[in-house]
C-alpha cells in the first residue's frame, strides 16, 4: 500500500510479507530507501535510515533477545559509533567494525564493574582500564595496562581495594615475568613471577629496613640453597661460532652462579689443549691416553664461575 512509479514502490508506502515482517517508510524505484521502520518476529525492529534495501546510516535496532542498539549501520551491520544495551543489563558504548567491537569503547557490566579501552573483534586488545566498582573507582580493585586476546598481558598495574599493588609484567591474566609487589604494611617484593606466584630471583624488603634476596619458589625464599635444575631438561643453545652449550642461572643466598655446559666443539678444543700440554710432559702413549680418559670424565661436569654477569660468553674462559 502506497505510492508507485512504473509499477514499483516509489515514495511512501507499507509492505508486509511472511505474515510477520513489515516495512513502513520511504521507497525508491522498488527499494527501501530513505527513512523507514522494519518489524519482525518477537518485537524485533529497526528504525532509521535505509539505502538500497539495506539499513545504512543512523538507526535503532532491537533484536529478538531484547538487545537494543542505537548508532551507525552499514549494510545491516553495526558499523561506526554506537551504544548497545543488552537484555542482561550490560552495555557497550564505542566503536564498531562490521558488527563487532573494534576500536575504543566502554563496557559496563550489570555488577557495576566496567572496562574502558581498546577492542579488537569483540575482545579487549591493547591499553585499557578495568574497575571493579564504577561508583568507587579510586578505592576498588582496579587494573590499568595492556590486554591481548581479552586477557591481561604485558605491562600493567593491579591495585587491590586493600591498597596492595602489583606493577610489572602479566601473561594470560597472571602476574608473570618481572614485577614489584607492594603491600599496605610497607613490605615490598621485587623479582620474578610465574603464573601468579613468586618464582625465581628476587628480593623482599621490610618496613624496618631489613631485606632478603635469593631464589624464591612457590612464594617462599629458599635460603642457602640453589634451585635444582635437571640438566636433561635444559635446551641446547648455539653461540655465534656454532658451538653448542647448555646454561642454567641459579641464585645461592643472593649470589648469582652461571653454570654452563659446553659440548662438541668446545669439548674438542679443551681436549686438544689439555692433551697437548700433558703430552709434552708425559712422553709415550700411556700418558696421552690417561689424559684423554680424564678429559672424558670431566667434560660432563659443569664449569662454574661465580659472579659471571648474565649473558657473558663462556668463550673467554677457555681462550
Amino acid at each position: 500500500m502506497g505510492d508507485f512509479h512504473k509499477g514499483k514502490p516509489h515514495g511512501t508506502g507499507t509492505y508486509s510479507w511472511n505474515k510477520v515482517e513489515r516495512y513502513e517508510g520511504q521507497w525508491y524505484q522498488g527499494m527501501k530507501h530513505g527513512i523507514g521502520r522494519w518489524t519482525g518476529a518477537n518485537c524485533a525492529f529497526y528504525e532509521g535510515q535505509w539505502s538500497n534495501n539495506q539499513a545504512n546510516g543512523c538507526g535503532v535496532q532491537v533484536n529478538e533477545r531484547g538487545d537494543r542498539y542505537q548508532g551507525e549501520f552499514s549494510n545491516w551491520q553495526k558499523h561506526g559509533k554506537g551504544i548497545e544495551v543488552y537484555a542482561n543489563g550490560d552495555s557497550y558504548e564505542g566503536e564498531y567494525l562490521q558488527g563487532q567491537w573494534n576500536g575504543y569503547g566502554i563496557y559496563r557490566y550489570r555488577d557495576v564493574s566496567y572496562f574502558e579501552g581498546f577492542y579488537k573483534d569483540n575482545k579487549r586488545e591493547g591499553h585499557g582500564k578495568w574497575f571493579k566498582d564504577a561508583a568507587n573507582p579510586d578505592t576498588c580493585n582496579r587494573y590499568e595496562g595492556y590486554y591481548v586476546n581479552d586477557q591481561k598481558h604485558g605491562q600493567g598495574v593491579f591495585t587491590w581495594q586493600s591498597g596492595n599493588q602489583y606493577t610489572g609484567e602479566f601473561k594470560y591474566d597472571q602476574r608473570h615475568g618481572y614485577g614489584s609487589m607492594k603491600w599496605k604494611d610497607g613490605t615490598v617484593y621485587e623479582g620474578m613471577w610465574e603464573n601468579g606466584i613468586q618464582q625465581g630471583n628476587g628480593q623482599i624488603s621490610y618496613p624496618n629496613g631489613d631485606f632478603k634476596k635469593g631464589y624464591f619458589h612457590n612464594n617462599q625464599l629458599i635460603p642457602q640453597k640453589a634451585a635444582e635444575v635437571s640438566e636433561a631438561s635444559l635446551p641446547i643453545k648455539v653461540d655465534q661460532k656454532g658451538s653448542r652449550y647448555k646454561e642454567i642461572h641459579k641464585v645461592i643466598a643472593g649470589s648469582r652462579l652461571l653454570l654452563m655446559h659446553h659440548q662438541e666443539e668446545r669439548e674438542k678444543k679443551l681436549v686438544r689443549s689439555f692433551t697437548a700440554e700433558k703430552h709434552s710432559r708425559n712422553k709415550g702413549s700411556f700418558g696421552k691416553q690417561r689424559t684423554l680418559d680424564n678429559m672424558k670424565k670431566s667434560h660432563s661436569k659443569f664449569f662454574i664461575n661465580k659472579g659471571l654477569p648474565m649473558g657473558a660468553s663462556f668463550n673467554n674462559l677457555i681462550k
